[in-house]
């Protein structure tokens, strides 16, 4: 995210020595609220009260990725019962705010005849229940997709010791309850930020304020308050508000990111809207950056956050290796798995691919082991647990190789969120892809990111979105 500059203000009457803190004040609704992926369970809960179907581990009977009917499932026959677990909140920022959550659960009654089921699902967020919500009344004993409960217009800040469980509750009936799948996903936006410069040209009648804040996509209003000693700490008491009331609105921020902007005559971005535009993560023609208010030799730019430029357009593995993708002429990646033990990751990883490939008519990853010459094979490295390998994709011999000791356990909890990264990844050097930067899935280092960003989309795109076909 970028900083945008915020107008500066002359105030008169002051004499030398100006503390000034720049404020902001943060509407109820976030302009640009983001969607999680879908959040499936990885540990057991605080409430273990329902019966697995089998062992004795409940979070593994319902952490499918579709609703899978009787095959596994939790169930209680006692009312008032509750089963939860835990979901990881890897995925959301820290310092963002949970502004609704949804909870899709698979479920059905535990046995037929007449009478009824009634239930419900809760969430729990740093240790408290949510209300219950659904009153889902299923009719029969193989669990079913029900509808999505929604809580909405909540204000859970998001910090790295958050923690959320998901569950459902047997509130009333005869006929007992089974649940096969809870899913969840969360809507969330970014707190606005500020931070207050010295002021300048001190005069003993004016000064000139300096602060910048960035709104982090929600509508925002920013002020001063200023006075000739300072508060100790930040607050909306101390000294003169500049101005008395209202203040300046800095909208949501502009975000132009990933984009190749170059060849243009005269400026690449030039930003007179006093919001600021988060022109970050764009190649601007050289790697040297843009020029104008830039230190490169690139398209000009100005008065725009230019920040982390990119070095090349694209980020592709034949363009620094010489070598191709695992992709056949049919614009299709058949495959063998070696070792079960990475399986459910590895599959992930397909679905992640193909859900995108699908929206851009990219390639098509099949969806289950070749049953006869695969393209590319997946096998394991030496077990060594110093390696700082976790993955390794061998173009010629169309080989990925993993690591068994971050590959873990399909059941280590701990690596599930590791397992998927990788596999991710390295899928995507088979689809052609070369290592990007931070915060992208293709970044070189393990990050626990599970979901593709836009560079990853846009590499992607250039290599095999419609007609292109141009990494194989």
């Amino acid at each position: 995210m970028s900083n945008s500059p915020l107008g500066v203000r002359r105030v008169s009457r002051m004499r030398f020595g100006i503390s000034a803190i720049l404020l902001i004040l943060l509407f109820p609704a976030f302009a640009y609220a983001t969607l999680s992926p879908s959040l499936l369970p990885i540990s057991a809960g605080t409430y273990n009260e329902w019966v697995p179907k089998s062992g004795t581990t409940h979070y593994t009977q319902v952490d499918e990725s579709v609703c899978n009917g009787t095959t596994d499932y939790v169930a209680t026959s006692t009312t008032g019962k509750r089963d939860s677990f835990g979901v990881s909140l890897a995925s959301i920022p820290n310092s963002a705010i949970v502004t609704g959550i949804l909870v899709t659960p698979c479920a059905g009654r535990a046995t037929t005849g007449g009478g009824s089921s009634v239930l419900n699902v809760f969430y729990r967020w740093n240790g408290t229940n949510s209300t219950d919500k659904g009153a889902y009344a299923p009719s029969g004993t193989t669990p079913t997709a029900l509808a999505t409960s929604t809580w909405n217009a909540i204000l859970l800040p998001k910090t790295s010791t958050s923690t959320l469980e998901v569950g459902m509750i047997y509130t009333s009936g005869t006929k007992g309850a089974r649940l096969s799948r809870i899913a969840t996903q969360l809507v969330y936006g970014l707190l606005p930020s500020a931070t207050t410069s010295p002021a300048s040209l001190i005069t003993p009648f004016s000064a000139l304020l300096h602060g910048t804040a960035n709104p982090n996509g929600s509508s925002t209003t920013a002020w001063f308050r200023i006075a000739t000693t300072s508060p100790g700490s930040c607050n909306d008491t101390f000294g003169i508000r500049v101005p008395v009331s209202g203040g300046v609105s800095i909208g949501g921020g502009v975000f132009l990111n990933g984009n190749s902007i170059y060849d243009n005559s005269s400026y690449g971005v030039w930003d007179d809207t006093f919001l600021g535009i988060n022109s970050q993560y764009n190649y601007w023609g050289s790697s040297d950056g843009p020029s104008g208010d830039g230190p490169g030799s690139g398209d000009a730019v100005h008065d725009a956050d230019f920040a982390n430029w990119l070095t090349q357009p694209h980020y592709l593995w034949h363009d620094n290796n010489g070598f191709n993708s695992a992709v056949d002429a049919g614009k299709r990646i058949s495959y063998s798995v070696g070792t079960s033990v990475y399986a459910s990751a590895w599959y992930r990883a397909v679905d992640t691919w193909n859900a995108y490939g699908n929206t851009v008519d990219g390639v098509i990853i099949a969806t289950s082991t070749a049953t006869s010459s695969p393209v590319l094979q997946l096998e394991d490295l030496a077990y060594d647990s110093s390696s700082i390998i976790a993955g390794q994709y061998f173009p010629l011999e169309q080989k990925i190789k993993f690591q068994p000791y971050y590959m873990g356990s399909s059941t280590d909890v701990t690596k599930w969120n590791d397992q998927i990264n990788v596999t991710t990844h390295e899928l995507g050097h088979a689809l052609g892809l070369w290592h990007s930067f931070a915060g992208q899935m293709m970044n070189s280092y393990m990050t626990g990111t599970t979901t593709l960003q836009f560079q990853d989309k846009s590499d992607y795109d250039y290599c095999w979105a419609g007609n292109n076909n141009v990494c194989r």
